[in-house]
């Protein structure tokens, strides 16, 4: 017989045939009592509060990097096929907000053979292209005309020279590349180009 159940028996007999315990002796049980019930409930409240710490770090641990459902990639991997076609350059945004319309046409062309040509008003590069880590444009060493445009007006030459750096940029930075079946977004270490599929 445990210590609990000897001090409720003789609470018992005390009640229903005869004082066993004196009262000193009885405030003692009840004293012993009550810190027996106050041991198992802190031990209870110990054991559950372990049980919550297991249960929140398993959750952390599935949701950790090693997951690939808790760390989706920037954009839909592309395939080289999607970008076969021609596109029209339609803006170039820099970081921070600034942004240039092209003032004059320039394009984009990919061939189902890997070739890829970027022309320029009367300039053209080309190259052979490939897809890498899922988004990125890959491509070879570029060749380049280097024709004598004709000469812009002076408020143009910004924006042409900000569409200009920004083509090439393509050509050597590995840029990211997110296409639908009309848009085409470039994004190169300094500038992200918007183009729209014309063919």
């Amino acid at each position: 017989m445990t210590l609990e159940q000897a001090v409720r028996q003789a609470l018992t007999e005390r009640t229903s045939k005869a004082p066993l315990l004196a009262d000193g002796q009885l405030d003692i049980a009840r004293t012993v009592t009550r810190r027996v019930h106050r041991v198992r409930w802190v031990s209870t409240l110990a054991v559950a509060a372990a049980v919550i710490a297991i249960a929140v770090a398993g959750t952390l641990w599935l949701r950790s990097p090693r997951d690939p459902v808790a760390s989706p990639i920037s954009s839909a991997p592309v395939i080289a096929a999607q970008l076969v076609g021609d596109w029209n350059l339609n803006e170039v945004d820099v970081a921070g907000g600034q942004s240039a319309t092209p003032p004059r046409e320039v394009s984009l062309s990919f061939s189902d053979q890997g070739d890829v040509n970027a022309q320029l008003s009367c300039n053209a590069i080309s190259s052979r292209f490939s897809i890498v880590d899922s988004n990125r444009l890959q491509t070879e060493q570029p060749g380049q005309s280097l024709l004598a445009c004709d000469p812009l007006p002076g408020n143009q030459r910004a924006a042409w020279l900000l569409v200009d750096r920004g083509t090439k940029a393509i050509f050597t930075d590995h840029p990211v590349v997110e296409v639908t079946a009309k848009t085409l977004t470039i994004t190169t270490a300094q500038v992200t180009l918007h183009y729209s599929r014309t063919k």
